[in-house]
């Protein structure tokens, strides 16, 4: 079989910043001055690009109190600059917004949603164990605002598999699309939390969402933002030591949603 690899632009599609100097304070001196970013990747494939989480959108910027809602806007600075959206960075490499054909969503998060509807044909692929908060009538927390998905996006909810890689469970891959972009189910931080593993010229990249702690990446971040604990300790946990496994034992290059230093570099 032969493989192709990948060539993926790495995006950063918005910041974190606390409002209260005190939270500063506190998180200092790991927090950057600007804040924490939004790392989302857009993969070339010859199905069409593939955009990896949305960070904040358009939209978000435009109307921050509607979309993001009020304890958002208590805990962070609102989002002024389109710059840093993932639509922008899109059409400033040369792209249609229409060539996003694919999104994948490591968890449905406000900060990796925000820009679904500035690609709103695209279709919107997650793990299956989050539809239940796409489908739900009620508001479960804060983190999820449905105003991102009102536009009603192609959902298209995929199944753990069994794809060897690395001794990971669940590993999926999506029908249509390249071999060398593989769904590894994450589980602790969210409903369905997982990471896009892609094969690039420089071996296998692992996304990995919010699986990583932006200042600590193999500690528990305090929760000192207002994120919340994560959804299950005990999945975090295991979740931790098998990514640390996965780039000391078998050289994946891995990424945090929210890492202050991108450590995948050119060799």
């Amino acid at each position: 079989m032969i493989t192709v690899a990948l060539r993926v632009h790495k995006l950063n599609c918005g910041y974190l910043q606390p409002r209260l100097t005190t939270i500063r304070h506190r998180l200092s001196p790991w927090w950057p001055t600007q804040g924490v970013p939004c790392r989302c990747w857009l993969v070339e494939t010859e199905a069409g690009l593939i955009l990896v989480d949305t960070g904040i959108g358009l939209i978000d910027i435009a109307v921050p109190w509607r979309r993001l809602g009020p304890r958002w806007l208590a805990l962070f600075e609102t989002p002024r600059d389109p710059e840093f959206t993932a639509a922008e960075q899109v059409r400033k490499l040369g792209f249609a917004h229409s060539d996003v054909r694919h999104i994948i969503i490591t968890h449905l998060h406000s900060e990796h949603t925000g820009g679904l509807s500035d690609f709103p044909d695209a279709t919107v692929h997650i793990n299956s164990r989050a539809v239940a908060i796409v489908q739900s009538e009620t508001k479960s927390s804060w983190r999820y605002r449905k105003q991102h998905w009102a536009h009603k996006p192609a959902w298209e909810p995929w199944q753990d598999g069994n794809m060897p890689w690395f001794g990971m469970r669940g590993v999926q891959r999506i029908v249509g699309l390249p071999e060398e972009i593989l769904l590894v189910p994450l589980p602790g931080h969210d409903l369905g939390h997982s990471g896009v593993a892609v094969r690039t010229d420089q071996g296998w990249w692992l996304h990995a969402g919010d699986a990583r702690s932006p200042v600590r990446p193999h500690r528990t971040m305090p929760d000192l933002l207002g994120f919340g604990a994560d959804a299950s300790l005990f999945g975090s946990s295991f979740t931790r030591r098998r990514l640390i496994a996965l780039s000391e034992h078998h050289g994946v290059r891995i990424v945090g949603s929210h890492d202050i230093a991108d450590n995948i570099e050119p060799k």
